[in-house]
């Protein structure tokens, strides 16, 4: 260090001027412009837990709120990159030089302050960059502006008839002044189409009251749809509320309560199958609609058949259900529906979650128990643990229905944490469905390896033969799931993940579920060396081929 600079250091601070004395006029203007600079907080989609400040030009100041995305220069090489805004501050004085936002990528926000805590909440929860979060709500159809177009409107300016005066024209042509007229009736600006239909023009009266400046140019982006309430709602039949039982009206009575005092709660409605559980939820978010407010229920992806898709259509004029396999397009024209409070019920598997709904009364998890309510990628959430936030953020309560609810959700229940509410016996008191426990240790068949055992293979027979259909349900891919050595007992495993490998034999491979390792399997043991590899277990295909040869008249199909 040179010896000027250890000097400095002890160099004391400048005396501030005596009163009455005249503040420098630079150095006043200079503590006015650092008190009047605003700073933009960005994070990126990165796993970074940190916000940076950005300077908000003058130009954007009207335009720029938290919710919305910009573009920055972002590093050392200032590379051009967006983010969102999450919040806007006086920055301190210790942040020194700011670097300024380029521009602002949307016209107006995605996300609204209630749904930046919460993601701010799952960022902090899950460990994980609240950019990165704010990426995956956001689905791309609607930072993309899927279906949607740009369309040029004009509009008269506020100073027209100074501006007109200022041209000493006189009067403006025939057509021209048509188009004038168009504009002043309709009393806003109005798209290129539409105006030369009105004024019974083309493009040249237009293009020279742009020229005289007599006209604004604005470009917006719009969805062809706009303006089109039509939607495939209409095509449900509709159907009136069922009658409840006793169980059905307490529990409904009870998550009426929490509604109607707008009181956060969590309710676990735990009801065996049959007993009119989706009622229940149908007839609480009745209530919830009534009131003007929407309502989102959560179900897990093979549950969205067109039967439960029906039957909330049927009691609700605006449904929109989302799910993995909509297109951009239609995910973002539902999204605009949604924030535009025109949707009263969304349905969907676990993203759904995250709909932009203004009014949010009620948030239903039918089925809570499912473990795909849990995201496997970044950021790693569980869409329960989401919606029960969201829920006490909106001071709305949460139903959590389930005939085998979580271990977590029971304790909770248990403790008083949450609410728990029966539904013992199944609609008009009908039966369980009957079922059998068959100890197959003894079973002759099953010993020699094969699929259907004595005890099954009679009941197939008396389904088929009186005209029904039989479902088997195996949770093992493949032929056989194990390859196994007799000499030394040692099974084919593979070699990245350490788990048994898998004969496929439409492949005619040995296959690893994890990685999906492929390979021909080996004449001989890797370990040992010994030939005569054994085929141990039973998968789908060996199981399909096994009912094909023991009921060849029955038609099989194999999911």
């Amino acid at each position: 260090m040179s010896r000027s600079r250890q000097q400095s250091l002890f160099d004391l601070p400048p005396e501030p001027p005596p009163k009455g004395a005249e503040a420098d006029p630079a150095v006043t203007w200079q503590a006015a412009a650092q008190a009047d600079r605003l700073a933009a907080q960005v994070v990126f989609n990165r796993p970074l837990d940190t916000a940076f400040h950005y300077l908000v030009p003058d130009a954007l100041r009207d335009q720029l709120e938290p919710g919305q995305r910009v573009r920055v220069p972002f590093g050392r090489g200032n590379r051009s990159t967006v983010g969102f805004c999450v919040g806007l501050e006086r920055p301190p004085e210790t942040l020194g030089r700011l670097k300024e936002i380029d521009s602002i990528a949307d016209a107006r926000r995605l996300v609204d302050p209630a749904m930046l805590e919460l993601t701010r909440w799952i960022a902090h929860r899950y460990l994980c960059g609240w950019g990165q979060v704010l990426e995956s709500v956001i689905p791309a159809g609607v930072k993309r502006q899927a279906g949607t177009r740009q369309v040029r409107f004009f509009g008269l300016p506020e100073d027209f008839e100074q501006r007109l005066s200022n041209l000493g024209d006189g009067e403006l042509p025939k057509k021209q002044q048509a188009v004038v007229e168009a504009l002043r009736e309709a009393g806003r600006a109005m798209r290129f189409e539409e105006l030369t239909r009105t004024a019974g023009c083309g493009n040249s009266p237009i293009d020279g009251l742009k020229n005289k400046g007599l006209l604004e140019l604005e470009h917006r982006r719009i969805d062809p749809s706009e303006g089109d309430d039509e939607s495939e709602d209409g095509s449900a039949v509709r159907e009136e509320d069922l009658d409840l039982n006793s169980d059905q009206r307490a529990a409904l009575e009870e998550i009426l309560l929490y509604l109607r005092n707008q009181q956060h709660r969590t309710l676990l409605l735990h009801g065996v199958t049959g007993s009119g559980k989706t009622e229940v939820y149908i007839q609480a978010i009745r209530e919830v609609v009534a009131y003007g407010r929407q309502a989102i229920v959560l179900v897990p992806e093979i549950s969205l058949t067109p039967q439960t898709i029906r039957r909330f259509r049927s009691r609700f004029d605006s449904v929109a259900v989302l799910h993995s396999h909509l297109g951009d397009a239609e995910r973002h024209h539902h999204w605009q529906r949604i924030a535009e409070g025109k949707v009263q019920v969304i349905v969907g598997a676990r993203s759904a979650v995250f709909a932009p709904t203004p009014q949010l009364g009620l948030i239903v998890i039918d089925e809570e128990h499912e473990t795909t309510f849990k995201q496997e990628t970044t950021p790693r959430y569980h869409a329960r643990a989401v919606a029960r936030k969201r829920a006490e953020l909106a001071g709305v309560p949460l139903v959590l229905g389930s005939a085998t609810p979580m271990l977590e959700s029971w304790l909770a229940a248990d403790t008083g944490g949450d609410k728990l509410l029966s539904l013992p016996a199944r609609i008009d008191d009908r039966p369980m469905p009957p079922v059998t426990l068959v100890d197959t240790r003894n079973d002759r068949r099953i010993r020699s390896g094969v699929a259907i055992g004595r005890g099954l293979e009679t009941f197939l027979k008396q389904a088929l033969n009186d005209g029904g259909q039989v479902i088997l349900f195996l949770n093992l891919r493949g032929h056989s799931p194990a390859v196994w050595c007799r000499a030394c007992g040692q099974g084919m495993r593979c070699g990245a993940c350490d788990v048994t490998l898998t004969w496929h034999r439409d492949r005619r491979a040995v296959v690893c579920h994890i990685c999906d390792f492929e390979a021909q399997p080996p004449r001989e043991c890797p370990g040992c060396g010994q030939v005569g590899l054994k085929l141990l277990g039973v998968g789908t295909q060996k199981l399909e081929e096994e009912v094909r040869k023991r009921f060849p008249e029955a038609k099989v199909l194999r999911m």
